[in-house]
């Protein structure tokens, strides 16, 4: 006999394991074409952070966050999309808008803009949850003792995708 009877009830559990390892494999997230994430530190330091999906790999991105800092720009995912992957890689180009000044925040003696450039990784889960990760060269005219106007920036964000 090729098995012996002590070997079966492991290798039965084995072809089990296996069948419900492929029927997982077989899910499918839902396409999104909105996502809304809570964003720590990167240019907004603390703030809001929506995605608007432009094509399948290339996103509008916009961010609003503490103390009237902004950033708008796009993000493109190294890879493409698939329904059964959960980490993506992405690029990215950002206008900033910032405040850096003691009075008003929206004066523009108040006011530096800069361009930041993330690369980073988000990992999206089978309802769509967004965990993202990345680190930015950021290039910001004016010099601030503030940790959104430093050479180099991380962010981190956890959201949804609608």
């Amino acid at each position: 006999m090729f098995f012996r009877a002590h070997q079966i009830p492991r290798l039965f559990w084995i072809v089990i394991f296996v069948i419900s390892f492929k029927s997982l494999s077989a899910q499918e997230r839902p396409e999104w074409n909105f996502g809304l994430s809570g964003q720590l530190l990167g240019p907004t330091v603390l703030g809001v952070y929506t995605e608007f999906k432009l094509v399948q790999k290339t996103n509008l991105t916009i961010g609003f966050g503490t103390n009237a800092n902004f950033q708008i720009g796009i993000t493109y995912d190294l890879v493409t999309q698939h329904k059964r992957i959960y980490w993506y890689p992405f690029i990215g180009a950002q206008l900033v808008f910032l405040n850096v000044g003691q009075g008003n925040a929206f004066s523009p003696e108040s006011r530096a803009n800069g361009i930041y450039f993330p690369l980073g990784l988000k990992f999206i889960t089978m309802d769509n949850w967004v965990f993202a990760f990345e680190m930015a060269y950021n290039y910001v005219k004016t010099e601030a003792d503030q940790v959104n106007t430093k050479p180099w920036v991380a962010a981190i964000r956890v959201g949804k995708y609608f």
